[in-house]
């Protein structure tokens, strides 16, 4: 299941009322938080294997 399927999926138990707004408002924070730590570890990788390749190409 994609994030955009589960989001898509939470929004509608909020709308139907299965989950409060404060649940809602969790998920949603815990979510965000998610998606931008595997951002940033992503970016993170990409400038390690640039910088890795860069040394290795002085040798």
């Amino acid at each position: 299941m994609s994030y955009v399927d589960t989001l898509k999926y939470t929004v509608k138990q909020y709308q139907s009322g299965r989950i409060s707004r404060d649940e809602f408002r969790a998920w949603l924070k815990h979510s965000l938080t998610l998606q931008m730590s595997i951002r940033i570890e992503q970016t993170t990788k990409r400038m390690l294997q640039s910088k890795i390749q860069a040394v290795r190409s002085l040798f």
